[in-house]
C-alpha cells in the first residue's frame, strides 16, 4: 500500500475505532483531529501530476486541484475533531463523519470514475443514518435527502456510461445527455434543484455536525467529480449548453436562496438556505470557466466552509437551541461566543466585509461583468436579499430577550475566535488562499 492510499484509508479505520469505543468521552473528537493533521503531513509533500497505482487494476489520480481539495477536506477533519473537543455530541456523529470523509477523499482520487461515484454516494448513505437519529427523531425529515443521494448516484453512473459511448461513439445527441444527467446529478447533490427539497428537512432534524458535514465535505466532494468529468471528458464544455446550465442554476440558486433565507421560519431553515445561497454564488464562478471567476468561486467556498465551522459552533454552544427564532432572540447578550458565532457566520454567508467572502464577490462580479454585464446584474438583487436576511439575524441577536447567561467552554470560544480570525484575515488579505487556488486552476486545461 503506498502513502496515499495509507492516508487514505486512515479516516475509515478510525471511524471504525470510534464506533467501537462511541461511550468513551472526546475520543472520536480526538482521532478526527489526529487523523486530519496526519491526513496534511502525508499528502502536503506528495508530487503532484502522478498516478498510484492499487490492485486490480485500480489506480489513485493526484493532481494539483485534487491535491489542494484532499487538503482542504484534512483540514475540515482536524476541524470538525476540534469542535467535538471543544463540546462533545452524539456519540454517534463523529464515526460517520470519520468514514463518510475517507470516502469522499477516496471519491476525489480513485480511478476509474465509476467507482469514485460509488464511494461518493455510500458516504453520502453513510451520514444519513446519525440524521435518522438526531434530536428531533423524525426520520420523514431526511428521507428527501435519502431518495436524492440515491437518484444523483443513479443518475451520474448512468452520465458515466453515455459518455463512455460518446467516447467510442462520438454523437452530439449523446454528449448533449451525458451532460444533462451530469448537471442534473451534481444539482440534487448540492440541493440546487430542487431548491428546497432536502437540506432545510436535514438542518431542521440532524445534527448540527451532520448538516455541516453535508454542506463543507459533501458538496466539495460533489464539486471535486465534477472537476474530475471536466478533465476528463472536457469535449462536455464544446459540444454541450453546460456552461448556461451552471450559470442558470447558481442565479436561480442566489435569488431564491437570498428570498427563502429571508423568509425563514426558524434559525435552522435561514441556515440551510444561506448555504444553498453561497453555493449559488460559487457556482455562477465557476460557470463561467474563466479562471478568474473560478479563483473567486474557489475563495467563496473557504469563506463558506469557515462560515459554516464557525455557525455550528455558535449552535453547539447552546446545547437545547430550539428552531424557533425567538430562541436566538438576546442570544448576542446571555451567550456572546454563539451570538458572536452566528453573526459572523450571517455576515460570512452574505459576503459582507471585511470576511473573506468579500473578495471572492468581488472577483465572481467582475469575471461575470466581463463576461456579459447582465449576469452581475443578475447576481445583486439575490444579494440585497440576503444582506436584508442577515440584518434580520443580527437585530434578533442583540434585541431583548428572556434568558439568563450560560457559560461557554473555553475550547469552544478559542476555537469560534480562530474561525473568525481566519475569516478576517483572508478578507484582509485574500492572496493568502488565492495564490495556491490559482496556481492549481491554471493546471485545468478546461479553464482558458
Amino acid at each position: 500500500m503506498n502513502s496515499l492510499a495509507f492516508a487514505l484509508t486512515l479516516p475509515i479505520l478510525a471511524g471504525g475505532v470510534a464506533w467501537l469505543t462511541r461511550g468513551v468521552h472526546r475520543l472520536g473528537g480526538a482521532l478526527a483531529v489526529a487523523v486530519g493533521v496526519i491526513g496534511l503531513l502525508a499528502c502536503a509533500s506528495l508530487p503532484t501530476e502522478r498516478t498510484f497505482p492499487l490492485a486490480a487494476g485500480l489506480a489513485l489520480e493526484w493532481s494539483s486541484a485534487i491535491r489542494l481539495l484532499v487538503l482542504a477536506l484534512w483540514a475540515v477533519l482536524a476541524l470538525f475533531g476540534a469542535l467535538e473537543l471543544a463540546r462533545p455530541g452524539w456519540s454517534f456523529v463523529m464515526p460517520a463523519v470519520l468514514v463518510a470523509t475517507g470516502l469522499t477523499l477516496f471519491a476525489l482520487t480513485l480511478r476509474p470514475l465509476p467507482l469514485a461515484f460509488l464511494a461518493m454516494q455510500i458516504g453520502g448513505l453513510l451520514i444519513v443514518f446519525p440524521a435518522l437519529e438526531g434530536p428531533a427523531r423524525r426520520p420523514w425529515g431526511t428521507l428527501g435527502y435519502l431518495v436524492v443521494t440515491i437518484m444523483s448516484g443513479a443518475i451520474g453512473l448512468m452520465g458515466l456510461s453515455l459518455a463512455e459511448f460518446h467516447a467510442q461513439n462520438p454523437d452530439e445527441a449523446t454528449a448533449r445527455l451525458a451532460a444533462a444527467l451530469f448537471a442534473v446529478a451534481a444539482g440534487l447533490s448540492l440541493a440546487l434543484i430542487p431548491l428546497h427539497f432536502w437540506l432545510p428537512r436535514v438542518t431542521e432534524t440532524a445534527p448540527f455536525q451532520v448538516t455541516a458535514w453535508l454542506g463543507i465535505v459533501g458538496q466539495l466532494g460533489i464539486l471535486g467529480l465534477v472537476l474530475r468529468l471536466l478533465t476528463e471528458y472536457d469535449w462536455l464544455l464544446t459540444v454541450t449548453p453546460l456552461i448556461y446550465t451552471f450559470i442558470l442554476g447558481g442565479l436561480a440558486s442566489v435569488i431564491l436562496g437570498g428570498a427563502l433565507a429571508l423568509a425563514a421560519p426558524t434559525p435552522r431553515h435561514w441556515f440551510a438556505y444561506a448555504m444553498i445561497f453561497s453555493t449559488g454564488i460559487a457556482v455562477v464562478g465557476f460557470g463561467l470557466f474563466v479562471q478568474q471567476g473560478a479563483g473567486g468561486a474557489a475563495l467563496a467556498l473557504v469563506n463558506r466552509t469557515l462560515a459554516i465551522l464557525v455557525a455550528t459552533a455558535g449552535f453547539r454552544a447552546v446545547p437545547n437551541l430550539a428552531t424557533h427564532w425567538d430562541d436566538l432572540r438576546g442570544m448576542g447578550r446571555h451567550v456572546p461566543p454563539a451570538g458572536v458565532a452566528l453573526g459572523v457566520a450571517a455576515a460570512a454567508f452574505a459576503a459582507f466585509p471585511p470576511l473573506a467572502g468579500f473578495p471572492a464577490a468581488w472577483l465572481i462580479y467582475r469575471a461575470a461583468f466581463d463576461a456579459a454585464p447582465v449576469l452581475a446584474y443578475l447576481l445583486a438583487p439575490g444579494m440585497v436579499l440576503m444582506a436584508l436576511s442577515v440584518f434580520r439575524l443580527l437585530v434578533t441577536l442583540v434585541e431583548p430577550g428572556e434568558g439568563h447567561a450560560r457559560e461557554t467552554p473555553l475550547g469552544l470560544s478559542i476555537l469560534i475566535g480562530g474561525l473568525t480570525l481566519g475569516l478576517i484575515v483572508l478578507g484582509l488579505f485574500p492572496q493568502l488562499a488565492l495564490g495556491p487556488i490559482m496556481s492549481a486552476l491554471a493546471t485545468l486545461r478546461f479553464l482558458p
